[in-house]
């Protein structure tokens, strides 16, 4: 049973602009469509300038365009089974993640009543969201569940994309850590594989950039700053893949835990992981998924597909799309739950 709703942007008319630091967000208000459409397309256009933005200092922040959903408002807003197809890589990962966020939302529904799923923001971060596409496992959740998704990502390059791709959705250009900055180098080869250096470390490239950083808490305490006191942000998913540099993420992850999440582990070498034992301390059972890890996944996920939710997915097909960008491939990614 769906369960009706008060929108969030209706409770918040009064605060049409909020200061937060070094940007302002922008409180959108159900005061007439055209106004609202005014609204968006000036949200639109401001993603569109070039960032005036001094190397190293100033995070950009970029507030969703569309305004942050309460759960009930999610519930009655999701278009399901998701056909939705996008042009990339790890499209089964994406289904993966998609599955497992409903799943998530709809025991948040049944375990709240209808005044506290008014009042509960329930929130989706990807952290190494590259251009928001082609490479995106939080893309599919936010398509077809209307979920509420932050994206971080620390190279300007891929960021000026990111921040047009998805500006339904919050991004910060940033990296995760704990210095004032780090310094980053873009692979010419593969833009998804940045790598950074902190500033004790000898810097062999010439072509490198000074990205702020920032921790995921003082981000999610930013965005709550936009909401009324009684609202509570929920991190319901974590997408953590940032090319070796995530146990210093994690350091910054204590006033919000995932209740799952999906980190990339390939880099963790021998000895003490600290992803897991940060993982352990906070009560996620991971299992292994590929090249990451999987945090309190459930077993329809990581098992044979034929398991997940039957409101998700529905097409002609049975296989099992593969990590490909092939057209074929994707026509795939959501067609394989039919019989």
């Amino acid at each position: 049973m769906l369960l009706s709703s008060t929108s969030v942007m209706n409770d918040i008319v009064h605060r049409d602009k909020v200061e937060q630091g070094n940007y302002t967000v922008e409180a959108f208000t159900s005061t007439g469509a055209n106004s609202t459409h005014t609204k968006y397309n000036k949200c639109l256009e401001n993603r569109y300038k070039i960032d005036s933005n001094n190397e190293g200092i100033a995070i950009n922040r970029h507030p969703t365009c569309r305004g942050l959903k309460s759960l009930s408002e999610i519930m009655n807003t999701m278009e399901l089974p998701c056909n939705y197809i996008h042009d990339g890589f790890y499209l089964r990962d994406s289904n993966v993640a998609l599955n497992e966020v409903y799943m998530t939302l709809v025991d948040m529904i049944e375990k709240n009543n209808s005044t506290q799923a008014d009042k509960i923001i329930p929130l989706v971060v990807e952290v190494g969201g590259h251009d928001g596409i082609t490479k995106s496992i939080s893309l599919k959740a936010s398509q077809c569940l209307k979920a509420n998704t932050l994206l971080i990502e620390a190279s300007p390059l891929n960021y000026n994309i990111l921040k047009k791709s998805r500006a339904y959705d919050s991004t910060i250009n940033a990296a995760l850590c704990e210095d004032e900055y780090v310094n980053l180098v873009d692979n010419a080869m593969n833009s998804g594989e940045t790598k950074t250096f902190d500033k004790t470390q000898q810097k062999k490239q010439q072509d490198t950039t000074r990205v702020p950083c920032t921790t995921l808490d003082d981000e999610i305490d930013h965005m709550k700053k936009s909401l009324p006191l009684e609202y509570e942000i929920v991190l319901i998913f974590l997408v953590l893949d940032i090319e070796g540099n995530e146990p210093n993420a994690i350091k910054g992850m204590n006033r919000y835990i995932p209740q799952k999440a999906m980190i990339e582990t390939k880099y963790a070498g021998r000895g003490p992981n600290p992803v897991e034992e940060w993982a352990k301390r906070n009560n996620l059972i991971g299992k292994d998924c590929g090249n990451d890890k999987c945090f309190n996944f459930t077993q329809s996920s990581m098992s044979s597909h034929e398991d997940w939710h039957p409101h998700i997915f529905y097409g002609a097909r049975k296989s099992i799309p593969a990590n490909n960008y092939r057209t074929s491939e994707q026509s795939k990614a959501y067609m394989h739950y039919g019989k």
